[in-house]
């Protein structure tokens, strides 16, 4: 009986197939603008060979409920990509991307996160008065702001006689 058992034993560790070969974990890239930011994810080709999943993204600042964003579009067999519209310049994001398969591939349930900022706008100081005055020039001398004096030549229109 004992014989039995350790052969029946054996028979299933040959059977049994072994561990499932591991995944990679879908890679995401974002990257910010002044209003606006633009998810990436990249997925391996083997976890969705049909190409069926979707990908829903999500935002928020701070601790603020997440808000829902435009899906992203499957621009590549292993690439979904999509931007998020009207944010605040020089704020931190929260972006959490959620991939779906309707044939629950490996891909089903499985969510990204990372956080990104928007560029902060960009300030143009005001022009600076002018407060040194040409080498010799008296001290009263008041450096004055000119408008341009360069004009385009120009050139007659020729006529074609008749």
């Amino acid at each position: 009986m004992r014989t039995r058992l350790c052969l029946l034993f054996l028979l299933l560790l040959g059977v049994l197939p072994g561990p499932l070969p591991a995944r990679a974990a879908p890679g995401l890239t974002l990257y910010g603008t002044f209003h606006a930011l633009g998810v990436i994810v990249t997925v391996d080709a083997a976890d969705d060979p049909d190409r069926d999943a979707t990908a829903a993204v999500a935002y928020r600042t701070g601790g603020a409920p997440y808000r829902a964003g435009f899906p992203l579009s499957r621009v590549a067999d292993t690439r979904f990509a999509g931007p998020l519209f009207w944010l605040r310049p020089g704020t931190a994001y929260d972006v959490r991307v959620t991939l779906s398969d309707p044939d629950g591939g490996p891909l089903d349930g499985i969510t990204v996160a990372g956080t990104v900022s928007t560029r902060a706008e960009i300030s143009v100081p005001a022009p600076a008065p002018i407060t040194s005055a040409p080498p010799g020039a008296s001290p009263a001398f008041t450096p004055v702001a000119r408008p341009s004096t360069f004009a385009w030549p120009t050139m007659p229109i020729p006529t074609v006689p008749r």
